[in-house]
């Protein structure tokens, strides 16, 4: 075939971007980040599908945040801090030319707890920690975008 003999590296949607369809689809590339609402409760997303079914058009975005270099440090990390593969270091310091330590030193708060570890450079969170990972993903969530998320009401 086209790709005997060459290896093909794993996709990362934080190196590479994404394109989101449907209802309630995330896209983001290297400097943009566009999520539709989400909901919770059932009438929060029977509103929310009512209102994607209903659109005139679905190829554009209505709302979205054009991520400065902050931003796009904190995304890149939360991506990968996330998962269980956790962060390889030096991935954050080839991309950024700095170190993801030095950029947000409230991580050491992870490492000191238990609930982050450093080993064979990679930044992952224990076993502990994933089962707070939505309490940790929230927590690195920036003072900016925090104020962002809390201005928008739903209509």
């Amino acid at each position: 075939g086209a790709f005997a003999g060459k290896s093909l590296l794993p996709y990362g949607c934080q190196e590479e971007g994404m394109v989101g369809l449907g209802c309630g689809a995330r896209s983001y590339t290297r400097s943009v980040h566009y999520a539709s609402q989400y909901g919770v409760s059932r009438s929060a997303t029977a509103s929310i599908i009512a209102d994607y079914v209903a659109a005139e058009r679905y190829d554009t975005a209505n709302y979205g945040f054009v991520l400065n270099e902050s931003e796009q440090k904190r995304r890149f990390l939360l991506k990968a801090i996330l998962h269980v593969e956790g962060l390889p270091v030096a991935d954050y310091a080839q991309r950024f030319g700095s170190e993801v330590l030095d950029d947000h030193p409230e991580l050491q708060l992870l490492l000191d707890s238990g609930l982050g570890l450093l080993q064979d450079d990679i930044l992952q969170l224990t076993d502990e920690g994933l089962a707070y990972s939505d309490a940790i993903g929230d927590w690195l969530i920036s003072p900016e975008v925090r104020q962002r998320m809390e201005g928008f009401v739903l209509a």
